[in-house]
């Protein structure tokens, strides 16, 4: 295979492996009665901590009337709490609770040991190493393409 046709394999295997993924979240999302919306919202608070009702809107392009019902349900399972900006009052922080973080370590301790009752022992080591690297460096790729694309 040249160049470009590993470029079409790689955005296969990447798009395949999302869908795997989010199958795979959504399902235990779903278990525990979280939907897929709910999801999101808590995976983007994960990954940039506390955002304001209208960055969170926003980023899911949604309007805060939608989001905040959402929210709602989220606060009242625990999962998230709101904070008031201290200087300026019409600002709304959301925030992952500790509940909430607990049960997203939950689901990575989980995920982890099903890797290792998967992932064949004797190769363990040198292909979580590999996978890990070339992953980071995916992810350095494709941050760099949303900086270019925000610019």
């Amino acid at each position: 295979m040249n160049g470009r046709e590993l470029l079409y394999t790689l955005v296969r295997l990447y798009r395949d492996s999302l869908y795997l993924y989010h199958q795979k979240l959504q399902t235990e999302f779903k278990d525990i009665g979280i939907s897929l919306l709910q999801a999101k919202i808590i995976h983007l608070l994960k990954g940039e901590g506390p955002q304001s009702l209208s960055e969170v809107s926003k980023k899911l392009g949604m309007p805060n009337s939608s989001l905040s019902e959402i929210v709602d349900r989220l606060e009242e399972r625990g999962l998230l709490y709101r904070e008031r900006d201290r200087k300026d009052r019409r600002i709304v922080w959301i925030h992952l609770s500790q509940k909430c973080e607990s049960f997203l370590q939950t689901l990575e301790d989980k995920e982890v040991r099903r890797l290792e009752q998967l992932w064949p022992k004797d190769q363990m080591d040198g292909d979580i190493r590999l996978l890990a690297e070339m992953l980071q460096r995916f992810v350095e790729i494709l941050t760099s393409l949303k900086q270019d694309e925000n610019s």
